[in-house]
């Protein structure tokens, strides 16, 4: 075979340089020919022509270059690329453009200029080029500038702002909570419970009486826990090593770790002229601690190493395939289907880093988002990324069948999971060091509750509460009344039955309130507006605007006394008008500047907001996806 090879090695040689020579060139032509055809594909149309795939990476690259610069957002708003390919393309309507030049002289006379040469430096590109990515910035900056500049306010508009802030009520209030008027073991047919249920099967629950039973989107988990302090426990250190390194634990960390605070029982003064005794455990009583510290920092290590090399393996079978067009995941190989996947693997952690007693692998039941952080151990854990910010197991709900991978977040994989796919990176539970890796096994998107078995404990509570309101609704009726004929002071006091309950744990919660005069928005959000549906009132808490906006109607009112319903926090307000302090004309002349300089800035925010949304560049441009 030798002397086969030797005879015919200058004829093989030729044949191998030909092949390198289709490789390289044939390839290229090749790559190049894809590229093209990929650069050219039209992933959207819009009003004012389609975009390529080519655009969208031209954007990309644009919004790098500037990224590299420092400037990562749009005034304060981050932009994706096809977002930016419209702004762009509406500049360019408008003909607002600004030249490289400009953006230099621009750069350079606010001193910034230094930070385009490492830019340019990092990408291996000339500074001209990275001047011609912030020029294009600026012309779509330009324009947003343009877009968030409005009109002053009205002086109607001024006036009724700064009448919100200024007007002020006065009221008495009694709250009932129907926790208070529930019974815990109410009855009820079974004609009433499939009423119910009906009545509210494909709505989504809320709080207090917003009853529902459409069934949240859930997941089904599966997990390798890596217990670090059962690593800890079963390493062997020589005696002498683990001692001299738990020493020298104790001396760098005895005034700085809490595990070493020696805690008193009684105080004991310090006697005049003589030294404070220290504030940490002499190393007689510490030394067990700093030996666990040890080994607990020789465990954080292996659960590191075992963690990376599960990384590897879990990820690897993923590398080369194809996401499905249709919806942007891929199709797990069979053997990452497998239930056994994960027992499999841990039977293969290398040995020097194998310890099997401290590896397990759970399934979990199905949860929802709202339940993930119950989810024992794995709820509790988190990933840290450099960037900042926590990530915690609710990336499990961006998996396919409840989460929608658009156009430009396709290859996001450490944003979205395929089924079976395991996260990328390792979840820690902080207080004990124990480390997970986790993978989606199953999906349930949201569904109204298939039947009544499924949320009947659930329909028999909301009854008992739903009876309880109405219990509660009655006796605000009663007291308003007999508040009428006198005041609520004394309508509440001399109320025996409510004198009775109150005296009970659970009618405790009943109380008589005189909160301090109020206005409508607070003064220091004046020319804000209300920036919720509720508004905090102390000690009443937080109010739906219309009840407030319900006090001070009461100065109009022929009776002075209303109950109102608080149905989303459970409880009934029975509330009695006492006085209105209208707005000062010299408070209002303090504040107008202020107010209408504020009231500019939100209308400004406002229209800046409007213009930058994504939803709204989408719309004005037409813009539509090609699948």
């Amino acid at each position: 075979m030798i002397k086969l090879l030797r005879k015919y090695n200058k004829s093989l040689m030729a044949v191998f340089v030909v092949g390198l020579m289709i490789v390289f060139v044939g390839g290229s032509a090749l790559s190049d020919l894809m590229t093209s055809r990929s650069q050219n594909q039209t992933i959207a149309e819009t009003r004012h022509g389609h975009i390529t795939e080519g655009d969208r990476s031209r954007a990309a690259y644009v919004l790098d270059v500037i990224a590299d610069v420092g400037v990562t957002t749009l005034r304060g708003r981050p932009i994706k690329p096809i977002e930016w390919v419209m702004l762009e393309r509406e500049a360019r309507r408008m003909n607002v453009e600004t030249s490289p030049a400009a953006a230099r002289a621009i750069f350079e006379k606010r001193n910034l200029d230094v930070l385009v040469d490492p830019a340019a430096r990092a990408r291996h590109i000339k500074p001209d080029a990275v001047y011609e990515a912030l020029a294009r910035w600026m012309s779509v900056d330009m324009v947003a500038a343009a877009m968030s500049g409005v009109t002053s306010p009205s002086e109607a508009a001024v006036r009724s702002a700064a009448k919100a802030a200024l007007e002020k009520v006065t009221i008495r209030a009694v709250r009932l909570p129907v926790s208070a008027f529930m019974e815990e073991d109410a009855e009820f047919t079974e004609e009433e419970i499939r009423l119910q249920f009906t009545s509210h099967r494909d709505r989504e629950p809320g709080g207090g009486l917003a009853f529902g039973y459409f069934q949240q989107p859930s997941v089904q988990i599966q997990y390798i826990k890596i217990d670090r302090d059962k690593i800890a426990e079963e390493l062997t250190l020589p005696e002498a090593a683990l001692e001299k390194e738990a020493l020298r634990h104790y001396y760098e960390n005895r005034l700085t770790d809490a595990a070493y605070v020696k805690v008193d029982t009684e105080f004991k003064p310090t006697p005049k002229g003589a030294a404070a005794e220290p504030s940490y455990l002499p190393w007689e009583e510490a030394e067990e601690i700093a030996k666990g510290a040890v080994r607990k920092q020789r465990a954080d290590v292996i659960v590191r190493h075992i963690a990376e090399w599960l990384q590897e393996q879990t990820s690897e079978p993923w590398y080369d395939l194809t996401p499905r067009e249709e919806d942007g995941y891929a199709t797990a190989p069979s053997n990452v289907i497998d239930n056994n996947y994960y027992r499999d693997l841990l039977k293969h952690v290398p040995e020097r880093y194998s310890h099997p007693n401290a590896m397990s692998v759970t399934t979990t039941d199905f949860f929802s988002r709202a339940e993930y952080l119950a989810v024992p151990g794995i709820g509790a854990a988190e990933y840290r990324p450099p960037s900042g910010g926590l990530v915690k197991i609710d990336v499990a709900f961006m998996t396919e069948g409840l989460a929608e991978i658009s156009q430009e977040d396709r290859g996001a994989y450490a944003k979205y999971l395929s089924r079976y796919q395991t996260y990328a990176f390792a979840l820690i539970e902080r207080k004990n060091g124990n480390t997970y890796m986790y993978r989606v096994v199953a999906a349930r998107p949201g569904a109204p509750a298939e039947t009544l078995a499924v949320v009947k404990e659930q329909v028999v509570e909301d009854l008992r509460l739903l009876r309880g309101f109405e219990k509660a609704q009655a006796k605000a009726e009663a007291l308003e009344q007999a508040a009428l004929s006198s005041s609520l002071r004394e309508a509440y006091d001399n109320d025996a039955e409510l004198t009775e309950l109150k005296a009970t744990v659970i009618g405790a919660v009943i109380d008589y309130l005189e909160p301090q005069p109020f206005s409508r928005v607070p003064q220091y959000a004046a020319g804000l507006g209300r920036r919720s549906e509720t508004t905090y009132i102390p000690p009443l808490g937080f109010l739906p605007n219309s009840i407030v906006d319900g006090c001070f109607g009461l100065a109009d009112a022929a009776e002075k006394v209303r109950a109102f319903d608080v149905e989303d926090a459970a409880y009934v307000l029975v509330v009695e008008f006492v006085e209105l302090e209208p707005a000062r004309q010299d408070a209002f002349d303090d504040m107008r500047e202020t107010l209408v300089a504020t009231m500019n800035n939100m209308r400004s925010l406002q229209a800046l907001n409007d213009w930058l949304d994504p939803v709204q560049i989408r719309a004005r441009n037409e813009f539509k996806i090609v699948r």
